[in-house]
């Protein structure tokens, strides 16, 4: 098995991480100075609360997408070298790989005759037409 692929982090990825971060705790000081003015109100103080939540949130979700990115890599190159492996194990063996199932294996499609089936029906349709006509 090769080395693992990891998700690549861009520049642009920090930076707006970054600003999204930076925002919050702007938003935070910016509510914690409305608290402790004259004006303030508890709802203030719950707002300086929150902000620093939301920045650590961001980072969180930057976290998992990467890791979520990790593995998806890391399960396709896995799937590729198991088809790889698959694939050398048939040749050694000298068998081809199945790409069709026999017409024997399959099972025969119901025929159903549509005269019966309406028949079957047909006093159902008769009682829905004249409840219909009311």
């Amino acid at each position: 098995m090769t080395g693992k692929k990891k998700f690549k982090v861009r520049f642009s990825h920090i930076l707006l991480l970054t600003l999204g971060v930076a925002f919050t705790l702007v938003a935070a000081y910016w509510q914690w100075q409305r608290y402790t003015s004259p004006d303030g109100s508890v709802q203030n103080l719950g707002y300086a609360i929150q902000w620093p939540i939301f920045g650590g949130f961001l980072v969180f979700f930057y976290l998992k997408v990467r890791d979520y990115e990790n593995d998806r890599l890391n399960e396709d190159e896995f799937s590729q070298e198991l088809e790889q492996l698959e694939e050398e194990n048939s040749e050694k063996k000298g068998k081809k790989k199945v790409t069709t199932v026999s017409s024997e294996w399959m099972p025969s499609p119901v025929n159903t005759d549509i005269e019966a089936y309406n028949e079957k029906f047909a006093p159902r349709r008769r009682k829905d037409r004249h409840d219909g006509d009311d």
